[in-house]
């Protein structure tokens, strides 16, 4: 049985050479294709001029391509930027709202911010001929987002940038402020996306905003928490602090850092422990060491130490029963008797002042010379004190202060600089003789006018001719 088919199949015969199919053979064929390829018409041309639409949201664009000459073998895409809308009738990535017409046209019904953008009407030729048009939707200002985030920490000394994206059509214009401050570098505010921070500091901690505002909508906002992290930094009010026994005394120290600082104190460096009499208080980021009913023994070298992860600071400062280092206020040069000088100092003594001394001298030479200006009853513990000094000759001069109380004498205050003038006095004119009328001279110190001798030979004549009549 198999083998009476097996032979069968044997003596098939061979197909005919025509019964082969060929790749392009169809038995549609279709002599229209044919012509499409053959095309010899004129070349296709877009009459269409390029637009520009402002619409509001909710409203219908339609964007024209006028084509004469079509080529049946070119096809019209209708694209939004790089991305295609239609080919021919076949859309593609076009939402349900846009509409290819029959005349080419590309209609968008119902239009929203998210339709802005260049729109092309392109033919598949090999110099793809197109035409562009521009749609622009109104939209409130709208923030995207706010970079480097909500909140952001950095380094001190590391740069720093802060950018807002925003949408928004007309194009928002984007402003930049502080949260209850001046920016950084001084300013209110700045305009521009993004601001930069070469390297930043303490002082560029804070709350930033930026805003964006158009002709159509209301502003929008968003801000970001800048927090710059940095090693102690510390200030003192005074290097020196002047107090007495039986005072309250108050030493403080400024302490910046973030993280927060720990704050320690010391006493000619042995650490202060709080007890009844001496207190620590903290009033923002100040610290302050109060010490009650002072003693002597607490004069001393005090410490402000400070440390946090980052690293450490301190300052010294000194408590102590001597006046304080003057404090220059003031002059007044005078022309009388000479030239004198006046200085005024001011100093603060809780332990009553019992003697200044001036040193002064003439720059350039080496020798002081010393006054002692009396003793004024002071206002609370303040003490003005006013010195002069007599009989300079012109020049520069340079002075400074001491005072003494019960604990000893302070600090040399600063030096200062003054300039002694020149004390021209005026020499008597010789009598020359002539009839010139009597000339009153000023005495120099006696307040008594002297006449010259032309004067006195005049009264003496009347006085002799009076008797002799």
């Amino acid at each position: 049985m198999g083998l009476n088919q097996n032979s069968r199949a044997m003596s098939a015969p061979a197909p005919e050479e025509d019964d082969y199919d060929y790749v392009g053979d169809s038995e549609n064929y279709d002599e229209d294709e044919e012509e499409e390829d053959n095309y010899t018409g004129p070349p296709p041309v877009i009459h269409t001029q390029p637009i520009k639409l402002e619409l509001k949201p909710g409203s219908n664009a339609l964007l024209p391509c006028n084509i004469s000459d079509l080529n049946p073998n070119i096809a019209i895409m209708w694209k939004k930027g790089s991305r295609t809308l239609f080919s021919d009738t076949i859309a593609f990535a076009a939402p349900k709202r846009y509409e290819r017409k029959d005349d080419y046209s590309l209609f968008i019904r119902d239009v929203k911010p998210e339709d802005s953008g260049e729109y092309f009407c392109e033919l598949s030729t090999p110099d793809a001929m197109h035409v562009r048009h521009e749609v622009y939707v109104f939209e409130a200002p709208m923030i995207r987002s706010i970079l480097p985030g909500p909140s952001h920490i950095v380094l001190k000394g590391f740069p720093l940038t802060l950018e807002c994206e925003v949408d928004g059509y007309p194009v928002p214009t984007v402003t930049w402020t502080k949260k209850g401050k001046h920016l950084p570098s001084g300013e209110e505010s700045i305009k521009g996306k993004s601001i930069t921070f070469e390297a930043v500091t303490r002082r560029h901690n804070g709350t930033y905003e930026c805003s964006a505002e158009n002709s159509y909508g209301k502003p929008a906002h968003a801000s970001t928490d800048i927090i710059v992290q940095y090693a102690p930094e510390i200030t003192i009010e005074k290097e020196t602090v002047n107090t007495a026994e039986g005072y309250e005394s108050e030493l403080t120290c400024t302490v910046h850092a973030e993280p927060k600082a720990k704050v320690l104190w010391y006493l000619n460096s042995k650490h202060i422990v709080p007890s009844d009499r001496i207190k620590e208080k903290r009033e923002g980021s100040r610290h302050i060491l109060r010490i009650l009913r002072t003693q002597k023994s607490d004069f001393g070298t005090y410490t402000c130490f400070a440390n946090n992860t980052l690293g450490r600071s301190q300052l010294v400062m000194e408590l102590s029963g001597l006046p304080s280092k003057a404090q220059f206020v003031g002059e007044s040069p005078k022309m009388q008797n000479g030239n004198t000088h006046s200085l005024r100092w001011m100093v603060e003594s809780n332990s009553p002042i019992t003697e200044y001394k001036l040193l002064y001298r003439k720059k350039d030479t080496s020798d002081w010379k010393v006054s002692r200006p009396e003793v004024l009853n002071p206002e609370g513990n303040v003490y003005q004190v006013e010195a002069e000094i007599n009989d300079l000759e012109g020049g520069s001069y340079e002075a400074m202060l001491l005072s003494k109380n019960a604990y000893g004498w302070s600090e040399n205050s600063e030096k200062h600089t003054f300039q002694g003038i020149e004390y021209q006095k005026t020499e008597p004119q010789a009598n020359t003789g002539t009839n010139e009328e009597p000339v009153l001279e000023e005495s120099q110190g006696s307040g008594v006018d002297i006449l010259r001798p032309t004067l006195l030979a005049a009264l003496l004549s009347i006085s002799l001719a009076y008797f002799l009549v």
